[in-house]
């Protein structure tokens, strides 16, 4: 998700839905301040929000990370590292977390990190099974 200038977080968090202050899967544990104010911050995800109302999730063409690379499009968000005029990608937005990331207050750093983690030790092993 991604924060308008109050702090509510705007998530495409499923079929045609964008929820506002309600994560898919509970609240952040990480986030990844970015630097900067920009003017068109909130029209920039409002623009994106109703874009994303339009679409159907999907794991790896359409979800929550491509809902912030278009708000960061919309937004025209730059700084020292991104230039002006950039196209934002899924793996930009990564970047920025890998990057800029912090642990929320009250929150495990392990909690960040523990379904990334399970996923690849589910994809290991179900690798290893079919191959046997």
């Amino acid at each position: 998700g991604i924060c308008d200038s109050l702090g509510r977080v705007h998530d495409f968090s499923g079929h045609r839905t964008i929820t506002i202050d309600r994560m898919a899967f509970g609240r952040p544990a990480v986030f990844a301040p970015l630097p900067g104010c920009h003017a068109t911050w909130d029209e920039g995800i409002a623009a994106a929000d109703q874009m994303f109302r339009g679409k159907c999730h999907a794991w790896f063409s359409s979800n929550c990370y491509h809902h912030v690379a278009t708000c960061l499009q919309d937004i025209k968000y730059c700084d020292s590292v991104w230039p002006e005029g950039r196209q934002w990608s899924v793996f930009d937005v990564w970047f920025i977390i890998w990057r800029h990331a912090q642990f929320a207050p009250r929150r495990s750093p392990l909690l960040g990190f523990f379904v990334p983690v399970i996923c690849v030790y589910l994809i290991i092993f179900l690798a290893v099974y079919w191959s046997l």
